[in-house]
């Protein structure tokens, strides 16, 4: 009896209501497991093969379910925005995936650079008449949603992803995200709220003026993902700002990735950075180019038992840096080559002024060569009367420095041990009214080789 009751309700061409508090519509979602789109599609069209596509990509969005696969075809799409209107389900991901003949016949591009140019017939082009306006993507409070194989330039922001879980980004070449007049502006990846566990893979940004990636809360994954600057058409404003920066993030890790900062900019450029509260994060197996402002920090208070291992820097100003009281962080198997500075203690207004530098970190298995001024500063840059305390450098091996030490705030109980110290040509340079009664710097079981002190 029950079939039939709900047999001729559907049977109805307008809604019915079929007992208390249950209307069914005339027209029910269609859930077949792909939908198909192109520039040459019709929106009038059902979208169920590549023969019937639609045109719009936000139209097929509309129309999935859970485990359904959105495919569209290769070739530059204009002025597309896209949001998610449904969550998901584990397990049951939607996909939104790219393709240039078959569905699944893009492979992952490991290449991408500064200098690729995109290419529609590899994988379709995603494209903003102003760069200046609008997100690509906005996926806010959606879970289960996996994107593949797609390039996307000229907006504002290319992802953003607002409290957003258990989400796949894979194989994406994003570029020019920014207004190149505005102060700070233009985000590749911007991840805020509460959004964890999600994985972006092979992923590389390219010209996004603020910041390459931005991510905040916990368990996020950044596996070989890469961001590269080379626009100085208006100096500091269209210059990459902070490459890749984890900010109030736990247990968040960054691995296999690559930043390099093109040439001289007027932006001096942050590089794998860790700022305010932070604790549990693994930076592991990176390596970053002639970035100025650090190439891997620590930063603030909050920043914490944190881990920077099996990382390399090359050319720059500042190799590592921990600086505005960042403590208890670790950084271990590390090379340094052609650093002006190669690790950095600093304080600045940003933590409240609490004069503090960075205390308690262990540095261990680093390599530094060619220094270009000093092994160790002590950075005067804000306070004299800042404090650097309890930081231990354990097996480091020092080749080539024009100074061991630059004394421009107060240390206490800093140690180099077991380690090795070759072509350095002075000891030590006290800055900011800083003197030998304000600066405590232990070396213990440490050979000298061709050494002036």
């Amino acid at each position: 009896m029950m079939y039939k009751y709900l047999i001729i309700c559907v049977s109805l061409l307008l809604f019915v209501s079929c007992g208390k508090n249950e209307i069914i519509p005339t027209t029910q979602p269609v859930t077949s497991g792909s939908f198909y789109v192109s520039t040459n599609g019709d929106d009038a069209n059902d979208g169920l093969s590549q023969s019937t596509p639609l045109k719009t990509i936000q139209l097929a969005l509309n129309k999935v379910e859970p485990g359904n696969t959105v495919y569209v075809k290769a070739w530059e799409y204009l002025d597309q925005k896209i949001t998610f209107p449904k969550s998901w389900e584990e397990g049951k991901y939607i996909s939104l995936e790219w393709y240039t003949k078959t569905p699944g016949d893009v492979t992952t591009v490991k290449d991408f650079n500064h200098l690729s140019a995109h290419d529609t017939s590899l994988m379709p082009l995603i494209k903003w008449s102003d760069r200046t306006k609008d997100t690509w993507i906005l996926i806010e409070s959606k879970n289960y949603i996996k994107i593949k194989n797609i390039q996307i330039t000229e907006y504002k922001v290319g992802m953003k992803v607002s409290s957003g879980n258990n989400n796949i980004f894979e194989n994406i070449l994003m570029s020019k995200f920014w207004d190149v007049n505005a102060k700070y502006d233009g985000r590749g990846v911007y991840m805020i709220g509460t959004s964890s566990n999600n994985l972006l893979q092979d992923v590389t940004v390219v010209n996004s003026a603020a910041e390459g990636f931005f991510i905040l809360w916990d368990k996020n994954i950044l596996d070989s993902v890469r961001v590269y600057s080379n626009d100085n058409s208006t100096g500091v404003k269209s210059a990459t700002d902070y490459y890749v920066v984890l900010r109030g993030a736990t247990n968040s890790i960054v691995r296999n990735s690559y930043i390099e900062r093109v040439w001289d900019l007027d932006h001096n450029g942050h590089g794998f950075t860790i700022k305010w509260d932070n604790e549990g994060n693994l930076i592991h197996n990176n390596l970053s180019r002639n970035l100025n402002n650090g190439w891997f920090v620590a930063r603030h208070r909050g920043t914490k038992n944190n881990i920077f291992r099996d990382n390399e820097v090359i050319w720059g100003s500042i190799g590592i840096m921990a600086r505005d009281g960042a403590n208890y962080n670790t950084f271990e198997n590390i090379k340094i080559t052609g650093a002006r500075d190669s690790v950095v203690f600093l304080d600045s207004t940003e933590d409240g002024g609490k004069r503090s530098g960075g205390k308690y970190n262990l540095f261990k298995n680093i390599e530094i060569n060619d220094t270009g001024r000093v092994v160790f500063s002590f950075n005067g840059n804000t306070y004299a009367d800042t404090i650097s305390v309890g930081n231990v450098f354990d097996n480091i091996t020092i080749k080539w420095a024009p100074h061991l030490l630059e004394a421009a705030h107060i240390s206490e109980w800093n140690t180099l041990q077991n380690s090795s110290i070759e072509d350095v040509e002075k000891y030590i340079s006290f800055r900011k009214g800083i003197d030998e009664s304000d600066f405590e710097f232990m070396i213990k079981d440490t050979s000298k080789k061709n050494t002036w002190f």
